[in-house]
């Protein structure tokens, strides 16, 4: 399968779809120009790669990421479609997000399927701190140091504005392994690492909603209910800190494409 990395605009669907039609394409061996030019919030760009369409004959799929947030020459993304099912915790007990094993599975199994020994180095190994639940006098255990995460109850409402912002899919590979779909909006479920009580933990539901454990009517588009941390229907959405001076995954691939929201072309052959 070729991979190809890719930066637009929310926009920009439309021209997305006809990468194909694209015109003024050129050879580039050039290797003074950036290879992640203008990553800004809002934007999407594809990195590295994860199973997405459950068909395991054609190879795993390149993963589309949303940009939540661009500091200096960082940025933090989150992945565009949920991309599989794993439980908060493996068992009914009270467990924060450093004790989970959903921190491990991201740390370990999910980090090294999705990333190579490149990619993983232009991952920024961040803090993760154990944000309050803005509704509940709950413990949330200690700050960790991750490469991957979820993100916070918090986080889900500083980056995201709107219900309808946090609205997610998931990838047939998450559904076929035990997403709901729902049959209202067609979106999934998704995990944050806040907890609401010792054996519940919050999530983004189908609507867009987080479910915080606050009343229906919060101000802060939050409502009540959670999962159970054994829940085996949540999805996954994974967050990344990334090095834009580190980024580069595709300087061996012949062939890819770059977007930008002014801009189109394609660059192949680069060296």
């Amino acid at each position: 399968m070729k991979k190809y990395i890719s930066i637009t605009a929310v926009g920009c669907a439309l021209c997305i779809a006809a990468v194909g039609a694209f015109t003024g394409c050129s050879k580039h061996n050039s290797a003074s120009e950036p290879v992640l030019p203008d990553v800004q919030a809002s934007g999407y760009v594809t990195f590295c790669s994860y199973e997405q369409d459950n068909d395991l004959s054609n190879g795993k799929e390149d993963i589309e990421w949303l940009v939540l947030a661009r500091e200096d020459n960082k940025a933090l993304l989150i992945s565009k479609y949920a991309l599989d099912v794993q439980p908060y915790s493996q068992h009914i007990t009270e467990v924060p997000w450093e004790n989970s094993f959903i921190r491990q599975w991201l740390n370990d199994t999910f980090l090294n399927e999705a990333f190579s020994s490149d990619e993983q180095n232009s991952i920024i190994t961040s803090t993760v701190t154990a944000d309050e639940n803005p509704f509940h006098k709950l413990s949330q255990g200690n700050d960790t140091m991750d490469k991957v995460f979820i993100l916070s109850v918090i986080e889900a409402n500083k980056y995201f504005s709107s219900n309808s912002e946090r609205l997610c899919q998931g990838t047939a590979y998450c559904h076929a392994h035990g997403a709901p779909k729902s049959k209202d909006t067609g979106n999934c479920w998704w995990w944050l690492r806040t907890l609401n009580s010792a054996f519940v933990a919050a999530v983004v539901d189908d609507e867009g909603p987080i479910e915080a454990g606050a009343a229906d009517n919060d101000k802060n588009n939050s409502s009540s209910g959670g999962d159970y941390v054994t829940c085996m229907e949540a999805s996954v959405r994974p967050s990344v800190w990334i090095d834009l001076g580190l980024a580069d995954p595709y300087k061996d691939k012949q062939e890819y494409y770059l977007l930008h929201p002014e801009k189109y072309r394609r660059r192949s052959d680069r060296v």
